[in-house]
């Protein structure tokens, strides 16, 4: 998958390219969610990111939190993603015991 993105953005392909994984055939998923959220590649991220990838999909910056590296959010959030009514808000914040899944880290 990161070939097929790095060949979109080297062919100046439209940074808010849609794409199908194979377990979920009938969600269509964003290239950034692949560099963000699903492959955690900070560089491709930012160049997507630079050629006008939408940062708030609702998806990329909710995976970008399952990293222990913070680059990715930070990119995200510094590029416009919002936190508010996303479901990002929720997997950023440390759960109570039982009240969902916990937190990947606390929310700085």
């Amino acid at each position: 998958m990161l070939a097929g993105e790095a060949a979109l953005v080297g062919a100046d392909a439209d940074a808010s390219t849609r794409w199908t994984a194979p377990e979920l055939p009938h969600d269509r998923l964003s290239v950034l969610y692949g560099a963000a959220g699903r492959n955690h590649d900070a560089a491709l991220t930012r160049r997507l990111l630079q050629v006008g990838a939408d940062p708030d999909d609702n998806e990329s910056l909710y995976r970008a939190t399952e990293a222990a590296d913070d680059t990715i959010v930070r990119l995200l959030l510094e590029a416009g993603a919002r936190v508010t009514d996303r479901n990002a808000l929720f997997r950023a914040r440390p759960c109570a015991p039982g009240h969902g899944a916990p937190a990947a880290r606390p929310w700085r």
